[in-house]
C-alpha cells in the first residue's frame, strides 16, 4: 500500500496540471481581445483641427506670461500658431512626427532662451538653455517638451 501511495500522487498530479493547462489554453483561445483585428494604423488622437477659426483656439496668454518670463532673466524666442508637420519641421528636427498627432493639428510652439541658465525639476541647472514647449491650441495639453543646451 505505501508503495502505490507515491505513483497514485504522481498520476493525480500529472493529471492535474494536463487539465490545467488544457484550461488555460482554452481561455486564451476564446478571449474576446484575440477574436478583434489588431489595428496596426490608427486614427491620431488629436485629429484634424485646421478648420478652427483664431476665437475656438486658446491664445498665447494662456501658455506664457511674457513679463513674468523676462523679469526671471528669460528671452521670448519664439511663440507662434502653427501646424503640428511645421512644428517638427521647424523646431523639433530631431524628434519627428507622432502617430497621436494629426499632422495638421494647430499647437502653439513657445520658445524661451534662459542665458542664466533654467533650472529643471528633475536634471538641476541647465546653463545657457533653449526651452522649447509645444501645446495643443484647442485642448492646451503638453505635446512636447525640450530643454537644450546652446
Amino acid at each position: 500500500m505505501k508503495r502505490y501511495l507515491p505513483i497514485a500522487l504522481c498520476v493525480v498530479l500529472l493529471a492535474s496540471a494536463g487539465i490545467g493547462a488544457a484550461l488555460v489554453a482554452t481561455a486564451v483561445q476564446t478571449s474576446p481581445a484575440t477574436r478583434q483585428p489588431l489595428v496596426e494604423n490608427p486614427p491620431p488622437f488629436y485629429k484634424d483641427n485646421s478648420g478652427l477659426q483664431a476665437a475656438d483656439l486658446r491664445p498665447a496668454s494662456d501658455f506664457i506670461d511674457r513679463a513674468d518670463v523676462e523679469a526671471r532673466g528669460g528671452e521670448v524666442v519664439l511663440c507662434r500658431l502653427m501646424t503640428f508637420a511645421d512644428c517638427c519641421a521647424i523646431v523639433a528636427k530631431d524628434s519627428g512626427e507622432t502617430p497621436d498627432v494629426d499632422p495638421k493639428r494647430q499647437v502653439w510652439v513657445l520658445q524661451v532662451r534662459w542665458p542664466n541658465g533654467f533650472n529643471h525639476p528633475k536634471v538641476g541647472l541647465i546653463r545657457n538653455c533653449l526651452a522649447t514647449s509645444v501645446f495643443d491650441a484647442e485642448t492646451g495639453n503638453v505635446l512636447m517638451s525640450m530643454f537644450r543646451q546652446m
